[in-house]
């Protein structure tokens, strides 16, 4: 019989949680799109702070 590592066990409910719960109002979707901000949010105004 073979046992999956508990590592496994956690990376695929990490990534099965963060797909699934990508709703517009939950937490997990403010840090994603905090993280990874979509490429239409990207404004060029943001180049000229400097």
């Amino acid at each position: 019989m073979y046992l999956i590592p508990w590592k496994s066990m956690v990376a695929t409910a990490v990534v099965l949680f963060l797909l699934f719960d990508l709703q517009p109002r939950s937490h997990t979707a403010r840090i994603w799109t905090a993280l990874f901000p979509p490429a239409q949010q990207t404004q060029p105004q943001t180049q000229s702070e400097n």
